[in-house]
């Protein structure tokens, strides 16, 4: 596989002791080079630091990172493996409703019944760039000021929803990759998962590497739990309507 850029978002070397740990695992291909927005005067302005990274991209790709993220070690070679355009990985709001970031045509958030029994590749208008990867041909057919927080005509405001706008309508495609998940990180990590054997997607909860509970935020209903483990009360971590 040829080398590219790993384009990591951070205030800080590391908030989150998983991110680093998940980062030091990674399978990489050979000559790969990582570019942190931490210690430069980029460090508190995403959209500035998404940009930078796209003018320093080495290699035929970029993979953008944020410190708050968990993956396993062959989520990049999986991405890259696709070969395609633009992928993401499937990712998650780390607050209720805790859905994926995946979002229509309208910029409307979809919930995981998108999800349900998709296997592989999926593609999709837009979803958040945690894990973005794009290649390097996109980038160049797009020129310079690749992320803005709502260019004219878009339908959307954030600047990797927007991005994604921006790279549809100069042709190219956006794909999710329902094999591939990152973990969302505050006190808890929230990472997607396929729930059942129906292809029925939710999220599990992780405190310290324990597994606390699977479960699926359904509208109306709260966090419905599929399982629970350990000792603590998912019920007062998961609010219910």
């Amino acid at each position: 596989m040829t080398p590219g850029t790993i384009g990591i978002l951070a205030q800080e070397l590391s908030r989150f002791s998983s991110f680093s740990y998940s980062l030091d695992a990674l399978k990489r291909p050979p000559g790969t080079k990582s570019v942190w927005s931490a210690g430069t005067p980029l460090a508190n302005n995403v959209i500035a630091a998404q940009n930078w990274f796209c003018s320093e991209t080495k290699g035929e790709w970029l993979w953008i990172l944020g410190d708050d993220h968990t993956f396993g070690e062959d989520a990049l070679l999986d991405l890259i493996a696709h070969d395609v355009d633009i992928v993401c990985p499937v990712n998650i709001m780390r607050a209720k409703p805790f859905h994926p970031l995946i979002f229509d045509e309208r910029g409307k958030r979809m919930d995981w019944g998108f999800l349900d029994g998709k296997e592989g590749l999926v593609e999709v208008p837009a979803c958040g760039n945690a894990g973005m990867l794009i290649k390097r041909r996109v980038l160049e057919a797009m020129g310079e000021n690749w992320f803005e927080w709502a260019p004219k005509g878009s339908p959307y405001a954030g600047s990797d929803l927007a991005f994604c706008w921006k790279a549809r309508q100069a042709g190219f495609k956006v794909y999710v990759d329902t094999d591939t998940v990152f973990g969302h990180t505050t006190l808890a990590t929230f990472v997607p998962a396929r729930l059942s054997n129906d292809g029925t997607f939710g999220a599990f909860m992780q405190v310290q590497g324990d597994l606390v509970a699977y479960f699926r935020f359904k509208a109306n209903q709260g966090a419905v739990l599929f399982e629970q483990r350990g000792l603590m009360n998912a019920d007062r971590i998961f609010y219910r309507r």
